[in-house]
């Protein structure tokens, strides 16, 4: 389950945490790494997880698009460490969309 933290007006994340149940203590618990995987997100709209190296992603990482900006934010799981990309060539948009490699 990934969490996110946003400001107040919803314009950016602060936060991005990663959880997994641990079914022996039924409760949710803060993930370290997520097994080589990466989440995909449109906050409100859309959430998948790959294996990062069937798609050429970086493994561990949660890739949030916000296409009203223009934009997108890679955040580390080990580490918390976001970065953001611009989408420049991106169509204007109010949904959430991906655009993935095809293999």
């Amino acid at each position: 389950m990934v969490s996110q933290l946003f400001d107040y007006n919803l314009e950016y994340i602060c936060d991005v945490t990663v959880h997994k149940m641990d079914f022996s203590k039924h409760q949710w618990c803060t993930a370290e790494d997520i097994g080589g995987r990466t989440f995909l997100i449109a906050p409100c709209y859309f959430g998948a997880s790959r294996s990062a190296n069937e798609c050429g992603l970086e493994k561990d990482c949660v890739y949030a698009i916000f296409v009203r900006y223009k934009y997108f934010e890679v955040s580390k799981v080990e580490d918390g460490e976001t970065e953001e990309y611009d989408l420049i060539e991106a169509p204007n948009s109010d949904i959430g969309m991906w655009i993935l490699p095809t293999v």
